[in-house]
Protein backbone atom coordinates (compact mmCIF):
# COMPACT_ATOMS: atom_id res chain seq x y z
CA UNK A 1 0.00 0.00 0.00
CA UNK A 2 2.63 2.79 0.88
CA UNK A 3 4.74 1.50 -2.28
CA UNK A 4 1.51 2.21 -4.14
CA UNK A 5 1.46 5.91 -2.47
CA UNK A 6 4.81 6.74 -2.81
CA UNK A 7 5.04 6.23 -6.37
CA UNK A 8 1.76 7.82 -6.93
CA UNK A 9 2.78 11.20 -5.29
CA UNK A 10 6.24 10.75 -6.97
CA UNK A 11 4.21 10.78 -10.36
CA UNK A 12 2.23 13.51 -9.35
CA UNK A 13 4.77 15.96 -8.16
CA UNK A 14 7.19 15.11 -11.81
CA UNK A 15 3.90 16.07 -13.42
CA UNK A 16 3.61 19.17 -11.98
CA UNK A 17 7.17 20.29 -12.34
CA UNK A 18 6.82 19.56 -15.88
CA UNK A 19 3.66 21.79 -15.80
CA UNK A 20 5.17 24.56 -14.12
CA UNK A 21 8.29 24.54 -16.33
CA UNK A 22 6.28 24.59 -19.09
CA UNK A 23 3.86 27.37 -18.43
CA UNK A 24 6.92 29.14 -16.97
CA UNK A 25 8.92 28.97 -19.82
CA UNK A 26 5.74 30.37 -22.20
CA UNK A 27 5.69 33.20 -20.36
CA UNK A 28 8.96 33.95 -20.94
CA UNK A 29 8.48 33.09 -25.20
CA UNK A 30 4.94 35.68 -24.86
CA UNK A 31 6.30 38.87 -22.60
CA UNK A 32 9.55 38.80 -22.18
CA UNK A 33 10.86 39.13 -18.46
CA UNK A 34 8.09 40.75 -16.89
CA UNK A 35 5.88 38.27 -15.82
CA UNK A 36 8.41 35.68 -15.47
CA UNK A 37 10.37 37.70 -13.03
CA UNK A 38 7.10 38.74 -11.28
CA UNK A 39 6.36 35.24 -10.66
CA UNK A 40 9.89 34.76 -8.93
CA UNK A 41 10.04 37.32 -7.16
CA UNK A 42 6.24 37.09 -5.69
CA UNK A 43 7.63 32.89 -4.74
CA UNK A 44 10.82 34.15 -3.34
CA UNK A 45 8.98 36.65 -1.02
CA UNK A 46 6.06 33.58 -0.40
CA UNK A 47 8.78 31.51 0.69
CA UNK A 48 10.53 33.52 2.80
CA UNK A 49 7.68 34.41 4.76
CA UNK A 50 6.90 30.94 5.33
CA UNK A 51 9.91 29.70 6.11
CA UNK A 52 10.02 32.94 9.04
CA UNK A 53 7.04 31.50 10.28
CA UNK A 54 8.63 27.21 10.82
CA UNK A 55 11.16 28.23 12.06
CA UNK A 56 9.04 30.63 14.94
CA UNK A 57 7.19 27.65 15.31
CA UNK A 58 10.24 25.06 15.43
CA UNK A 59 12.00 28.05 17.57
CA UNK A 60 9.21 28.58 20.02
CA UNK A 61 8.76 24.56 20.41
CA UNK A 62 5.16 23.15 22.03
CA UNK A 63 5.32 24.85 25.23
CA UNK A 64 5.85 28.26 23.71
CA UNK A 65 9.23 28.90 24.64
Amino acid sequence: MLGRYAATEGGVITLSRLVGLKMYGYFFDIDGLLIPMSILGVGIILKIIIQLLFMRETRCGIDGW
